[in-house]
Parts: structure tokens; C-alpha cells; sequence
């Protein structure tokens, strides 16, 4: 049995644009991702516009009149008051990232930092220092552990 959706009321309005995606994702996954990838251009009780690249999947996606109404009703419900909600069609270079590209950044910082402490790791300079030879490739043990389950 699938569990039950949360409640969508709380005492706390969504923390910004990503505790809005967050309250959203507890309801309607697929639409997370999609507002994942918007562009919050403003986010208040006065209004939240996002912006999207016209004629994409996530244009096509945002502009689902039910997903629009659960928008609404969501941003309703955590500020207290009718919220309007505007869909921008963006062109040219964004203003503000996406929470996607954000996160995308993210990992490939952490990634980078991975590479790094391995390569500066005194077990892995001496192998190199004996054996010869160059570190082809770093694969951090979560992401192994992860592929193999």
C-alpha cells in the first residue's frame, strides 16, 4: 500500500523557494522536478514568478492547468492568503539558477574535493612514487557502493 500523502497544511510557510519544492515533492514528485528546474524570480505572500525557458518539457510542464491549481492551493495554504502565481518565459542568460543547476554544481565541487584528497593521500602519492604510473580515474566509495546495490 502506497503511503498516505502528507498533510498539506502546516504552521510554517515553505522556507523560501526550495521549501516550496520540497512541500510540493511530498504531494506530486514529478512536479518537484519540474519546479526544480525553474527559475525563481520572485517568491513572496505578493507573488511567486518562475521562469522557464518557452516551449521546453518543463514550460509544457508548469503551464498543466492541475499543476498550476496544486501551486496555488499549496502557496495559499503556507502563507495564508491567495498567492499569485506567474510563469515567465525566459530568454537568453538567467538571472538565477535553478535548484538543478544548483545542485549540479554542488556535486561536481564535491566531486573535485574527492579527487583531490585522494590524489594528495599519502598511501596513493607512495603507490604512485613506487609503482610509476598516473590515477586514471577516482570513484568515491558511496557512489560504488551505491551502483552495486
Amino acid at each position: 500500500a502506497a503511503p498516505a500523502p502528507a498533510p498539506l497544511t502546516s504552521t510554517q510557510p515553505p522556507v523560501g523557494w526550495s521549501g516550496l519544492v520540497d512541500l510540493v515533492r511530498r504531494h506530486r514528485p514529478a512536479l518537484a522536478s519540474v519546479l526544480e528546474h525553474g527559475r525563481p524570480l520572485a517568491f513572496s505572500a505578493d507573488g511567486v514568478e518562475v521562469g522557464y525557458q518557452p516551449g521546453t518539457f518543463y514550460w509544457e510542464s508548469a503551464h498543466e492547468r492541475e499543476n498550476q491549481a496544486l501551486l496555488e492551493r499549496l502557496l495559499a495554504e503556507q502563507f495564508g492568503q491567495r498567492v499569485v502565481l506567474k510563469l515567465t518565459a525566459l530568454r537568453g542568460d538567467a538571472p538565477v539558477a535553478t535548484i538543478a543547476e544548483s545542485d549540479e554544481a554542488r556535486r561536481h565541487e564535491r566531486e573535485a574535493e574527492i579527487r583531490a584528497g585522494a590524489m594528495e593521500h599519502p598511501a596513493v602519492q607512495n603507490a604512485i612514487s613506487i609503482l610509476g604510473g598516473e590515477v586514471k580515474e577516482v570513484i568515491p566509495l558511496a557512489t560504488r557502493i551505491e551502483d552495486n546495490n
